[in-house]
């Protein structure tokens, strides 16, 4: 459970009760984590939505404008340099993933990426160890039927590896309704 201790004894936001989330990739006018991941993330009480990264400063007003986020940059760096930054939702297309997230490791900043984490297994595998070495959490959103993911062996992109924990256990999924009310919690130990 080191990943759910981090926000409690590594956060740079002491001072704040709620974990500091940053978007990168959060858009006006397209993309998952406008209708996903930002909606659930808001009806959560344990985060506060304070910063995004956008491709241009237009973009970034445009995105914070949008959705109520006082602070926008269109400079990942800028964004991880905030103190009151916890959290890194990472929502870029899959190719400039690895970078983004190795920059907000760096910065000791905990990541959740949407799913796929990498373009291929050897770049997952890598993000994975440096998240290991850094000490610093790094979870991966998939955004799609859990039954796919979660049922028995079988049909299914990961199911068997899920399993069999392959791919790590499995300790809480979140979700959202498409009527957008409040975010459905499934824990389950693995």
């Amino acid at each position: 459970m080191a990943s759910l201790n981090f926000f409690k004894t590594e956060r740079t936001s002491m001072s704040k009760s709620r974990i500091g989330v940053g978007f990168v990739g959060l858009s006006a006018t397209r993309g998952w984590a406008a209708r996903g991941h930002l909606p659930a993330l808001a009806l959560l009480p344990e985060f506060e939505i304070r910063g995004l990264v956008g491709a241009t400063p237009e973009s970034a007003a445009a995105a914070g404008e949008k959705y109520g986020i006082a602070y926008t940059t269109n400079q990942i760096g800028d964004l991880l340099a905030r103190p009151d930054i916890d959290l890194v939702v990472i929502t870029v297309v899959v190719p400039s993933h690895r970078a983004a997230i190795e920059a907000a490791l760096r910065a000791g900043k905990a990541v959740f990426c949407e799913w796929p984490l990498a373009c291929n297994l050897r770049e997952a595998e890598e993000i994975a160890a440096l998240a290991r070495t850094l000490s610093v959490p790094c979870f991966v959103n998939m955004q799609a039927s859990l039954e796919i993911y979660f049922r028995p062996p079988g049909p299914g992109l990961c199911g068997p590896r899920v399993v069999d924990q392959r791919l790590g256990d499995r300790r809480l999924a979140l979700g959202t309704r498409h009527d957008r009310q409040q975010p459905a919690r499934l824990s389950r130990q693995a």
